[in-house]
């Protein structure tokens, strides 16, 4: 009996754990980025750390070299070699939309504290820049309206301009929850399944 009150106690405790509320802050600029916090304190920070650089005489073979300067890439220079600035602006707006098509529902159950998108679409061509600027609208405003009718957000701040005097475009998405453990894991589960097909689909 006593064993059985143990279990009981250690099962409540575990129903308790995953009711707990915890704060999620999903980010990408030139990558993805995860950070978990619980009562203020940062629990688990997933980020891509560039790997340290060795003092090695060897000289390198060009293969060699090359296929490191390719692991050193972001995720999002990648995608913008293969796609282009509004490309990559596209596809990762594409996988937000799958995982938000994909919760459906839950998405009532969490608080969106802060939702913020800055996108700059820079180039000294005017011709070029407006078409990029319209490519970038059409792949971000759709998702952005299927987040706002389907979740409860307390704030946002959403910029995307064009800029004609500068060649350097800009991209930064962030997301910040309130959601208990539960329904962390189910969104976690539901979401990799979708950034592993991601990541294949780009060659990460």
């Amino acid at each position: 009996m006593f064993a059985l009150y143990i279990l009981a106690i250690f099962l409540i405790l575990i129903v308790l754990g995953l009711l707990l509320p915890v704060s999620v802050k999903l980010a990408y600029t030139e990558d993805f980025s995860v950070a978990v916090k619980f009562a203020g304190i940062t629990v688990f920070s997933g980020k891509k750390k560039e790997k340290p650089k060795k003092n090695n005489q060897k000289q390198e073979k060009p293969k060699e070299k090359q296929k490191k300067t390719e692991d050193l890439k972001t995720s999002f220079q990648k995608l913008k070699e293969k796609y282009g600035f509004s490309g990559a602006v596209k596809e990762i707006f594409c996988f937000l939309n799958r995982c938000l098509k994909h919760l459906g529902w839950f998405l009532k159950t969490v608080k969106f504290r802060k939702v913020e998108v800055g996108i700059t679409v820079a180039s000294t061509d005017a011709a070029k820049t407006a078409i990029e600027y319209g490519a970038v609208c059409s792949a971000v405003y759709p998702v952005l309206s299927l987040l706002y009718s389907k979740a409860n957000i307390k704030y946002k701040q959403i910029d995307i301009k064009s800029d004609f005097n500068t060649e350097k475009s800009s991209f930064m998405i962030s997301l910040t929850v309130n959601l208990q453990i539960i329904f962390l894991i189910i969104t976690g589960i539901k979401v990799f399944k979708e950034y592993r097909d991601f990541s294949k689909r780009n060659g990460f």
